[in-house]
């Protein structure tokens, strides 16, 4: 199933296989590049994503998988989803990285005043496994995801005065 307004960019895939499910609501944005791909599980699009620029993939290919993404999100520059994932309503993955079994908690989105209402967020490269990210946090990779080096979204975007 396939809601209403959502904008499709040449160059994008959307399969579902006999043991997958694709819902996507309204006013999504995939740009170029974005993949979405439900073979063994289900793949739940909330409304008002923002998938790619830079590419995107999702895909439910193994048993167990399953994918769900909240409203309001956006994920860029190549993000890749894998597994078990939910991806709250706000949340960002930003860059390179593979995203497998994790759980970014909703919040506001990235344009909400304060950072600390935002939903979780990645950012940077590499490979982030088996972890959440609360409301109001950020981890910035480079090569692995770590809860060791979750920040508060406030050290990257400083509330204004």
């Amino acid at each position: 199933m396939i809601g209403t307004g959502n904008i499709i960019f040449p160059c994008v895939s959307l399969f579902c296989g006999d043991q997958g499910e694709l819902s996507i609501g309204d006013n999504n944005t995939f740009f170029s590049n974005s993949l979405i791909e439900a073979v063994s599980g289900p793949i739940v699009i909330g409304s008002i994503n923002q998938f790619g620029e830079g590419g995107f993939s999702a895909k439910t290919n193994r048993p167990g998988a399953s994918i769900v993404v909240g409203d309001n999100g956006r994920y860029l520059n190549g993000a890749a989803v894998f597994g078990e994932t939910i991806l709250g309503t706000g949340s960002q993955i930003l860059g390179a990285i593979t995203v497998d079994s994790c759980h970014l908690e909703a919040g506001q989105s990235y344009k909400d005043a304060d950072p600390d209402l935002r939903a979780g967020l990645l950012k940077g490269s590499g490979v982030a496994r088996d972890l959440t990210v609360a409301a109001g946090q950020v981890i910035l990779g480079n090569g692995s995801f770590s809860l060791n080096d979750i920040k508060p979204q406030a050290f990257f975007h400083p509330k204004g005065k």
